[in-house]
């Protein structure tokens, strides 16, 4: 708990919901994850969205069009534009706050990102074994993952076999630098036997 953050850790449980006596209410999930929120916010503005493209810096306006003009990259096209807006939403790492918005506070300083790995195995029948029957969330006891969900377990196709087991790991290593050397020369394969090693544990012998 130690290397949990404090704001996820708070959100993790507080954003689980409860009847009027505190009793767990049914979680709802989709088959697609949040790929089903992605696809109802994208369907409208699909004409809008804009890809393979770059973001090199945003700034103030000097424009009375627009609050915010960002200036943007597109390296197929090799093109450079300048996009004015008034509202802007910023969903990039905190460490290039300081490159695209020219801040020079260092209010990111000293933060640290710690790697995960993401793994998407694709199964022809999703495993039993020990514990409970298989669920969205699945935890391995004694396991230095976070264990995995099986992604189609609110297909209603009830017939399915096949799905997709989605396995995560985080390396909560004080040493990150070290930590993401050491993962990128691990070799795909010894990725594979390390995950496996850790799924054979819920399979009963």
């Amino acid at each position: 708990m130690n290397t949990v953050s404090a704001w996820i850790g708070l959100h993790y449980f507080c954003s689980r919901p409860v009847d009027e006596n505190g009793e767990d209410l049914t979680l709802l999930t989709w088959p697609e994850g949040n790929g089903f929120l992605v696809e109802k916010l994208r369907s409208p503005i699909q004409s809008k969205i804009q890809t393979e493209t770059l973001i090199e810096k945003i700034k103030p306006s000097a424009s009375k069009k627009a609050r915010f003009e960002v200036q943007v990259y597109q390296p197929f096209t090799k093109e450079q534009k300048h996009l004015l807006c008034d509202s802007i939403v910023y969903a990039l790492p905190a460490f290039t706050r300081k490159y695209i918005l020219d801040e020079t506070s260092n209010v990111t300083e000293g933060l640290v990102y710690s790697p995960w790995l993401v793994a998407n195995l694709s199964v022809d029948k999703v495993p039993t074994g020990k514990g409970i029957p298989p669920c969205w969330d699945n935890v391995i006891y004694q396991s230095p993952s976070l264990g995995y969900i099986v992604s189609t377990h609110q297909d209603l196709r009830a017939s399915r076999e096949k799905s997709i087991l989605t396995y995560y790991q985080a390396f909560g290593e004080k040493d990150t630098i070290s930590t993401r050397k050491r993962m990128m020369k691990t070799s795909w394969e010894d990725w594979k036997e390390s995950i496996f090693f850790d799924l054979k544990k819920l399979i009963q012998t």
